[in-house]
């Protein structure tokens, strides 16, 4: 099996990469060589501009058929545009890494068909202006455009000890330093995904050759008080927080209402995420072992939006 990725070294491209050698594919990762190769041999690697066509025509032209490809750098629409216009004869399954963020403005227990990006259409490619808009217009694209079969995986908030957006190594900081933290009286569950399933579940979808759109987070739902009180019982440090009653928090997972992605749909095709207690505390280990050492791979998306 030949597979490429575009980035193979970033937060949750490391444990997609991991799973492919280890199966035995044929792996190169497209990067922009910021971040040195930790796979060594086992990959093969082409430097590339993934956010610039030249580039990419120049650097990946020439490469045969791909059995798969995991784009887990596609931020708009345009970015899909040149993949599709690229490879248009020479990928099998295409595998594009979305967010939550294309349900914004739903609340509740959310599945994949509440955001259907077949039935909208993207009149300007690349003119988006936020990070919620570039991933639905991303997928409405793929959908609508690509002449090879594509699937999605939509993930909320990420975690792991090497958060790439530093979020989770902020909040186990702040608790160690006995900082408050400011949440509303009221505010919404929500559901987050583990690192090392994120990286399974994208696995899967390329192994198992699935399309359409996949929700990927923990089973299990908690309030971000409970997540951050959680966060210092295995720390062995009481959380400390303050209640308001503004609806705005210095927590970065605070969510205003229930935002909880249904996993239904993956578990009912045999996917099974890990129990969310567990590996939180081996996240919230690692980083107290590895000093939270991130490898940033959101420099982009920040720099965009």
């Amino acid at each position: 099996m030949k597979v490429l990725v575009m980035g193979g070294t970033g937060f949750i491209s490391r444990r997609l990469v991991d799973l492919l050698i280890k199966d035995g594919a044929d792996v190169t990762i497209a990067t922009s060589g910021r971040t040195a190769n930790p796979y060594g041999e086992a990959v093969e690697e082409i430097k590339v501009n993934r956010f610039d066509r030249i580039s990419l025509d120049e650097n990946l032209n020439s490469p045969p058929f791909f059995d798969i490809i995991y784009d887990m750098l596609g931020f708009r629409s345009r970015d899909v545009y040149d993949m599709i216009d690229l490879f248009r004869n020479r990928v099998g399954l295409y595998v594009f890494t979305s967010t939550a963020s294309v349900y914004s403005g739903l609340s509740g227990t959310i599945s994949e068909n509440e955001f259907n990006p077949s039935a909208m259409k993207v009149d300007k490619p690349g003119m988006e202006t936020n990070y919620a808009d570039g991933k639905r217009n991303s997928e409405s694209v793929l959908f609508n455009s690509a002449a090879f079969p594509a699937a999605v995986a939509r993930f909320p908030n990420v975690l792991g000890h090497d958060d790439s957006t530093l979020r989770f190594q902020d909040h186990l900081s702040r608790i160690r330093k006995g900082e408050k933290f400011i949440v509303p009286e009221t505010s919404g569950k929500r559901n987050y995904v583990w690192v090392e399933d994120a990286g399974r579940l994208l696995y899967w979808l390329g192994k198992n050759g699935k399309r359409g759109a996949y929700n990927g987070a923990s089973k299990e739902n908690l309030e971000v008080s409970e997540l951050i009180r959680k966060l210092g019982e295995i720390l062995g440090v009481e959380a400390k927080i303050e209640r308001t009653d503004r609806n705005e928090s210095n927590s970065a997972y605070y969510s205003r209402n229930d935002y909880i992605l249904s996993t239904e749909k993956a578990e009912r095709e045999g996917f099974h995420f890990s129990p969310f207690m567990t590996w939180l505390k081996d996240e919230v280990k690692d980083f107290l072992e590895k000093d939270g050492k991130s490898y940033n791979s959101a420099e982009y998306r920040t720099h965009l939006y």
